[in-house]
């Protein structure tokens, strides 16, 4: 026999997110089983991921294909939008690829220093490009016209395109 201890937990699926909250189940006389219940926490359109931010301000941030960055707080309540780079990156919401803001991560001291990193597929005169840029947080905004390219990569098509960006 075993036994195991369920402490709330975040998943995130591609359209929805949910908590998974402690809680038990009777399942007769002395037997008692630990249940696990979902609650529905929101909904979005092609979110790729969610990042927390370190440093006890307990936002999370979530990422869509199109472009978009919502941050919340650490239960997911207080949405508001954090970044917008539709204006940027190539991204058709009709058509299933790899286009679009495919990743971001945050500097490990993103807290002091509001430095974040963004991997997106952009076009230019009808050729696809990855970049990967720097963008700086400033009391809450980012400004996009002040990214930093690091890195661009032409790419052959819309396809094969997925990736992430890390520190390590």
């Amino acid at each position: 026999m075993f036994s195991r201890t369920f402490f709330p937990v975040l998943i995130c699926v591609v359209t929805s997110c949910v908590t998974l909250a402690e809680s038990s189940l009777v399942l007769g006389p002395n037997v008692t089983q630990p249940c696990v219940c979902l609650e529905h926490k929101l909904t979005t359109k092609k979110a790729l991921m969610m990042l927390e931010e370190n440093g006890g301000t307990g936002r999370i941030f979530l990422l869509e294909q199109r472009g978009i960055v919502y941050s919340f707080s650490s239960d997911l309540k207080n949405k508001k939008l954090f970044l917008n780079m539709t204006s940027l990156v190539e991204y058709d919401a009709n058509n299933v690829d790899e286009r679009g803001l495919l990743g971001m991560a945050l500097h490990p001291r993103f807290s002091e220093n509001g430095k974040l990193y963004a991997y997106s597929i952009r076009k230019f005169n009808d050729v696809l490009y990855a970049f990967v840029t720097e963008l700086q947080e400033v009391s809450r905004h980012i400004d996009t016209s002040k990214e930093k390219l690091l890195m661009v990569i032409e790419q052959h098509n819309d396809r094969r395109n997925g990736g992430q960006v890390y520190i390590v």
